[in-house]
């Protein structure tokens, strides 16, 4: 009697997966051999969920100015201390002459201008063209400064004739119309060159600590937070128990079901191609082309705002009874309770770094942040471009571009041009202490704070070629000209990066607009070299 017996394999001659997908027949009793073949026509003894109940705790964040997004509160800086704070103070202060013309009182602008001029700076019209300062001296003399008449005390406004409805209907147009910080500064620490920012919550654990400490601006959402330990007491948490109805979760390009069924065309899954360290888009793909219709969805109102930990979800299936009632707990916690003691999980998904909530026995927090989706971004109003020489042995920052009181950027290479080089006088030699640098390089020196540690930090300083040049040296904000300023050696990466201010402008998770001044970090260009040379010797 003969043992031969045929099997059928599948035999792999390329390493793409469209010819395994396509699954090309000749003859539709193959199909169903096929489909015999990997279990179609078997039974599960399995159930389908009727019936949830969804067991939840949460907290409110505890923060200043609630409806106002994230990204307004952490960014915004102060638009007094701008360069076209000028232009806005004068703005408003056109609004209020032509509210007082409406009022009937337009007698009252030659007073207002002698009591509160508006002078303009001549550092803020240094260098600017011709066209802009006329506008500039012009909007100067026809309006008043709005910054000084909301400054003042009622008794100097009433002496003025300045009634108290129209100021108060100023103020709340001027508060109104940008997001302005709690204090005198924003968020942003120059040591870093990064927004540093913390929220908490109490929750029944103690106090709950969120914190970003190198937020780079324009993008914030949960991933950007660390959770960490706080110091402030316990707190009951607000719980909720929903009763839901599970929902067989489906998508666009959903991988069908049954072997003996067409999928839309529009959604290749043999096409994906993905890298051995390209784990989410493999994991992705893996969730949709094997076991996407044995998930279920239970939709869950959160407020934004604050954090939620699903506690336990309570599973009834077709079984009933005793045997269909199912209490699943965090996938999380389940895996935490099988690490040997002092281990770590080694994947975690969706879930705050920082968190132990798992390995402490309950499922992780969820962070709702109150972030904008989206935000329109104006252009530059000041750039600064870090990078490192290390021909030179110094890092520089370069002030490409300073706002004006126009409320424009301008190039500061405009404003230098190279000394001209001098005629040739035979065999003569010079010596030169240092070659010429631009005026808005500015430099970066390094120093230790502690001779006996191997800390570095950079403190900007001046070159001593630029001697008593106003317009040479630091004259944005973002390099804070009227204070000494250091940065943290490791700040600056050997790639160089960009800092920028715009104007952003977004709706806010209350469907208000909200208008601030904020701060961009992005990748810069590497090695840029000054040629900033000592003790030089020229014939």
């Amino acid at each position: 009697m003969s043992n031969d017996w045929d099997r059928i394999e599948p035999h792999t001659r390329t390493d793409r997966l469209e010819e395994g997908m396509a699954a090309r027949v000749a003859d539709p009793l193959w199909m169903l051999a096929r489909q015999w073949q990997v279990g179609e026509f078997r039974g599960e003894d399995a159930a389908s969920p009727l019936r949830a109940q969804v067991h939840l705790s949460s907290a409110p964040l505890r923060m200043d100015r609630d409806g106002q997004p994230l990204e307004a509160q952490v960014e915004a800086e102060p638009t007094a201390s701008a360069a076209s704070g000028w232009r806005l103070a004068a703005e408003a202060g056109l609004q209020l002459l032509r509210r007082l013309d409406q009022e009937g009182l337009g007698a009252l602008r030659t007073t207002l201008r002698d009591r509160f001029p508006l002078r303009l700076p001549e550092d803020a019209i240094a260098g600017l063209p011709a066209s802009e300062v006329r506008r500039l001296r012009l909007l100067a003399r026809r309006s008043v400064d709005a910054r000084a008449v909301l400054a003042a005390t009622p008794q100097v406004r009433r002496a003025a004739g300045l009634p108290d409805a129209i100021v108060q209907k100023l103020e709340r147009e001027v508060a109104a119309r940008t997001v302005e910080p709690r204090g005198a500064t924003s968020s942003w620490v120059d040591r870093k060159l990064a927004y540093d920012l913390s929220v908490s919550a109490s929750t029944d654990e103690g106090e709950l600590v969120l914190g970003a400490d190198d937020y780079a601006g324009g993008t914030l959402d949960w991933y950007s937070f660390q959770a960490r330990p706080g110091r402030g007491p316990r707190a009951p948490m607000a719980t909720k128990r929903l009763d839901l109805v599970p929902i067989p979760l489906s998508f666009p390009g959903m991988a069908a079901s049954r072997w003996w069924e067409f999928e839309e065309g529009t959604v290749n899954f043999g096409g994906i191609e993905a890298g051995p360290a390209d784990l989410g888009r493999l994991v992705v793909a893996e969730f949709a082309a094997i076991a996407s219709d044995d998930w279920f969805l239970l939709p869950v109102r959160a407020a934004v705002g604050s954090v939620v930990r699903v506690e336990q979800v309570d599973v009834l299936d077709g079984f009933g009874g005793i045997e269909g009632r199912h209490a699943v707990r965090s996938a999380a916690e389940l895996d935490a309770a099988k690490l040997p003691p002092g281990a770590e999980r080694a994947w975690g998904f969706f879930e705050l770094e920082g968190d132990a909530s798992a390995t402490e026995g309950r499922a992780p927090w969820l962070f709702l942040p109150p972030v904008v989706v989206g935000s329109l971004e104006g252009p530059a109003l000041e750039r600064v471009t870090f990078t490192r020489d290390e021909n030179a042995n110094l890092a520089w920052a370069i002030e490409g571009e300073v706002e004006t009181a126009y409320g424009r950027a301008r190039g500061r290479r405009q404003e230098w041009s190279p000394p001209a080089s001098r005629p040739p006088r035979g065999d003569a030699w010079a010596h030169r202490l240092e070659s010429p640098v631009p005026p808005h390089w500015i430099p970066l020196v390094p120093e230790r704070p502690n001779p006996a540690s191997a800390e570095i930090q950079l403190r900007r300083g001046r070159l001593l070629a630029w001697g008593d040049d106003a317009l040479a040296g630091p004259r944005g904000r973002l390099l804070v000209p009227e204070q000494p300023l250091w940065i943290d050696e490791a700040a600056i990466p050997a790639s160089g990066l960009e800092v920028t201010r715009h104007w952003q402008r977004a709706r806010g998770p209350d469907g208000a607009v909200y208008l601030w001044l904020g701060r961009r970090k992005r990748p810069g260009r590497p090695n840029r070299g000054s040629g900033l040379e000592f003790d030089a010797l020229e014939r």
